[in-house]
Protein backbone atom coordinates (compact mmCIF):
# COMPACT_ATOMS: atom_id res chain seq x y z
CA UNK A 1 0.00 0.00 0.00
CA UNK A 2 1.26 3.31 -0.88
CA UNK A 3 0.02 6.29 -2.17
CA UNK A 4 -0.03 10.28 -1.45
CA UNK A 5 -2.17 13.33 -0.32
CA UNK A 6 -2.54 16.70 -0.80
CA UNK A 7 -3.32 18.93 2.17
CA UNK A 8 -2.95 22.46 3.07
CA UNK A 9 -1.15 22.82 -0.58
CA UNK A 10 1.35 20.38 0.75
CA UNK A 11 2.07 17.32 -0.86
CA UNK A 12 2.41 14.36 1.47
CA UNK A 13 3.39 10.53 0.61
CA UNK A 14 2.51 7.44 3.00
CA UNK A 15 4.27 3.87 2.64
CA UNK A 16 2.64 0.71 4.20
CA UNK A 17 4.89 -2.14 2.83
CA UNK A 18 6.92 -4.93 3.86
CA UNK A 19 7.73 -5.38 7.38
CA UNK A 20 5.04 -2.99 8.26
CA UNK A 21 1.91 -5.15 7.11
CA UNK A 22 1.04 -7.39 9.96
CA UNK A 23 0.02 -11.04 8.62
CA UNK A 24 -3.58 -10.71 9.38
CA UNK A 25 -4.07 -8.03 6.61
CA UNK A 26 -5.88 -9.86 4.23
CA UNK A 27 -8.66 -9.14 1.50
CA UNK A 28 -11.52 -12.01 0.64
CA UNK A 29 -13.71 -11.63 -2.42
CA UNK A 30 -16.05 -14.17 -2.67
CA UNK A 31 -17.63 -14.53 -5.75
CA UNK A 32 -21.31 -15.75 -6.06
CA UNK A 33 -22.59 -17.24 -9.93
CA UNK A 34 -26.01 -15.63 -10.19
CA UNK A 35 -25.53 -14.06 -6.71
CA UNK A 36 -24.44 -11.28 -4.33
CA UNK A 37 -20.44 -10.57 -4.55
CA UNK A 38 -19.25 -10.52 -1.09
CA UNK A 39 -16.15 -8.81 0.75
CA UNK A 40 -14.07 -9.32 4.01
CA UNK A 41 -11.15 -6.99 4.21
CA UNK A 42 -8.97 -6.93 7.75
CA UNK A 43 -6.26 -3.95 7.42
CA UNK A 44 -3.77 -3.88 10.07
CA UNK A 45 -0.41 -1.83 8.72
CA UNK A 46 1.36 0.71 9.99
CA UNK A 47 1.88 3.64 7.18
CA UNK A 48 4.53 5.85 7.78
CA UNK A 49 4.05 9.45 6.57
CA UNK A 50 6.72 11.83 5.01
CA UNK A 51 5.86 15.21 5.84
CA UNK A 52 8.77 18.07 4.56
CA UNK A 53 11.62 15.22 5.25
CA UNK A 54 10.06 13.91 8.80
CA UNK A 55 9.07 10.63 9.34
CA UNK A 56 5.64 10.02 11.35
CA UNK A 57 3.98 6.48 11.56
CA UNK A 58 -0.10 5.44 12.18
CA UNK A 59 -1.49 2.09 12.68
CA UNK A 60 -4.81 1.86 10.29
CA UNK A 61 -6.20 -1.17 11.31
CA UNK A 62 -9.85 -1.92 9.96
CA UNK A 63 -12.00 -4.97 9.31
CA UNK A 64 -14.75 -4.27 6.46
CA UNK A 65 -17.24 -6.34 5.09
CA UNK A 66 -19.70 -5.63 2.48
CA UNK A 67 -20.39 -6.25 -1.46
CA UNK A 68 -18.71 -5.68 -4.49
CA UNK A 69 -19.20 -6.03 -8.43
CA UNK A 70 -16.50 -5.26 -11.00
CA UNK A 71 -17.14 -3.14 -14.54
CA UNK A 72 -15.14 -4.56 -17.58
CA UNK A 73 -13.53 -1.71 -19.02
CA UNK A 74 -13.99 -3.46 -22.83
CA UNK A 75 -10.12 -2.90 -23.44
CA UNK A 76 -10.77 0.98 -23.59
CA UNK A 77 -10.66 2.21 -20.11
CA UNK A 78 -8.93 -0.23 -17.21
CA UNK A 79 -11.63 -2.34 -15.25
CA UNK A 80 -12.75 -1.40 -12.42
CA UNK A 81 -13.66 -2.98 -9.17
CA UNK A 82 -16.39 -1.46 -6.77
CA UNK A 83 -16.34 -2.15 -2.83
CA UNK A 84 -19.61 -1.38 -0.81
CA UNK A 85 -19.40 -1.49 2.88
CA UNK A 86 -21.82 0.70 5.40
CA UNK A 87 -23.13 2.51 2.90
CA UNK A 88 -20.14 3.95 1.46
CA UNK A 89 -19.02 2.71 -2.02
CA UNK A 90 -15.42 2.98 -3.66
CA UNK A 91 -14.03 2.45 -6.89
CA UNK A 92 -11.22 0.96 -7.63
CA UNK A 93 -8.70 0.46 -10.57
CA UNK A 94 -7.52 -2.72 -11.81
CA UNK A 95 -3.99 -2.37 -12.60
CA UNK A 96 -3.21 -5.98 -12.58
CA UNK A 97 -5.39 -8.96 -12.23
CA UNK A 98 -3.18 -12.38 -12.67
CA UNK A 99 -3.63 -15.51 -11.53
CA UNK A 100 -1.50 -15.23 -8.30
CA UNK A 101 -1.99 -11.08 -7.72
CA UNK A 102 -3.71 -8.55 -7.62
CA UNK A 103 -2.81 -4.09 -7.97
CA UNK A 104 -5.95 -1.80 -7.83
CA UNK A 105 -5.70 1.87 -7.25
CA UNK A 106 -8.31 4.56 -5.74
CA UNK A 107 -8.48 7.83 -5.53
CA UNK A 108 -11.19 9.97 -3.37
CA UNK A 109 -11.19 13.11 -2.32
CA UNK A 110 -12.89 14.25 0.56
CA UNK A 111 -13.71 18.36 1.42
CA UNK A 112 -13.43 19.51 5.19
CA UNK A 113 -15.24 23.06 5.33
CA UNK A 114 -12.32 24.81 7.28
CA UNK A 115 -8.80 22.71 5.86
CA UNK A 116 -10.60 22.65 2.20
CA UNK A 117 -10.54 19.65 -0.05
CA UNK A 118 -8.07 16.20 0.34
CA UNK A 119 -7.50 13.71 -2.43
CA UNK A 120 -5.94 10.91 -1.04
CA UNK A 121 -4.48 8.48 -3.90
CA UNK A 122 -3.63 4.95 -3.21
CA UNK A 123 -2.53 1.86 -4.58
CA UNK A 124 -3.27 -2.01 -2.86
CA UNK A 125 -1.22 -5.25 -4.04
CA UNK A 126 -2.20 -8.34 -2.67
CA UNK A 127 -0.80 -11.81 -3.27
CA UNK A 128 -2.89 -14.93 -3.38
CA UNK A 129 -2.57 -17.19 -0.34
Amino acid sequence: MNGSFSFAGQAISFTGQDSLIRPNNTLDLVYVEGGTHTFTWNQDVRVVLNVMGQSMGDDIVDNSTGTWYAVDGGGVTADSLYMTSGGETIGFEMLSFLETSMRIRSQVTEVDPTLGSTTVSTEYGFDKQ
